[in-house]
C-alpha cells in the first residue's frame, strides 16, 4: 500500500505550525484551506506554500489518496 493522506467523511481540524510548510502534489487531489483564503484544489504538479503562524488544513478529495512532497523550515517533525 502507497502512504497518504486518505479520503475521509470528516473534515481534520484547522492546526496552526511554528514553521513555514511548502509541498508538492505527487499523486491525487487535495484540498488545501487557509484561513482567511479561499480553498485551493491542488492536484498533481501543483505545489503550495502556508506560511509560519497560519491557519490552515488540507484533506484528500476524490477516490484515492494524496501523496505529497512537504519540507518545513525550521524543521517540526
Amino acid at each position: 500500500a502507497r502512504p497518504g493522506i486518505r479520503p475521509a467523511p470528516k473534515r481534520p481540524p484547522f492546526e496552526t505550525l511554528n514553521c513555514d510548510v511548502a509541498g508538492y502534489v505527487v499523486a491525487g487531489s487535495l484540498t488545501l484551506e487557509v484561513r482567511g483564503r479561499k480553498p485551493a484544489v491542488l492536484r498533481p504538479g501543483d505545489a503550495f506554500y502556508v506560511s509560519k503562524g497560519q491557519d490552515h488544513r488540507g484533506f484528500a478529495t476524490g477516490d484515492e489518496p494524496a501523496r505529497l512532497i512537504t519540507v518545513c523550515h525550521p524543521p517540526k517533525y
